[in-house]
């Protein structure tokens, strides 16, 4: 028999001292491309004067020149998505990667989805099983609101408050348990 074993561990980002370094890299590239091109023959030319240096760090250049200068690595990408990463998602007040509060906070609601499905269905059921016999006009009139929450219910859904969905929808479930109850006379 197996066990399985599950770790968390942190991840501490970037701070906004070492961001800044990496945006003044990135800008200091984007000058050089500018001014050179991506010029790689020239480069490495250049590089094979350099009679002080060892063919790793001449080696070391010309890769740091592909990545930065011609972006042959996708430094911009990256450095595009890390930002629009830190603005978006990245819990400002916190120094490991974590999520933002509010993210939190939703990705909590989503887990009430599956409630909201179970009662959304429980619902269509029970309108269908009123329809099919017959009503009173309190009974026609559960159903004519019934229909107006359906379409609330999935426009909460539609616009990502399923918490709204959820209140709807177990309201409404009560709702037809005590119509049910009512025309039933029990």
């Amino acid at each position: 028999m197996s066990t399985s074993r599950t770790f968390q561990m942190k991840m501490v980002r970037p701070d906004e001292e070492e961001m800044a370094y990496f945006w003044k890299l990135f800008y200091a590239a984007q000058r050089v491309e500018d001014r050179w091109g991506y010029g790689l023959a020239d480069i490495s030319e250049e590089l094979s004067y350099c009679p002080g240096m060892t063919r790793e760090q001449k080696l070391f250049l010309l890769r740091a020149w592909q990545v930065l200068a011609a972006d042959k690595g996708g430094f911009g990408r990256f450095m595009g998505a890390y930002d629009t990463y830190v603005h978006n998602m990245q819990d400002p007040d916190d120094d490991c990667v974590a999520w933002k509060p509010n993210l939190i906070e939703l990705f909590g609601n989503a887990e009430l989805l599956l409630v909201v499905i179970e009662a959304y269905e429980e619902a269509k059921q029970r309108i269908a099983e009123l329809e099919a016999e017959q009503t009173t006009e309190v009974g026609q009139q559960i159903l004519i609101e019934a229909i107006g929450a359906h379409g609330y219910i999935v426009g909460c859904l539609n616009q990502g408050r399923p918490d709204l969905a959820l209140a709807e929808s177990l309201k409404w479930v009560e709702a037809f348990s005590v119509a049910a109850h009512e025309e039933g006379g029990e």
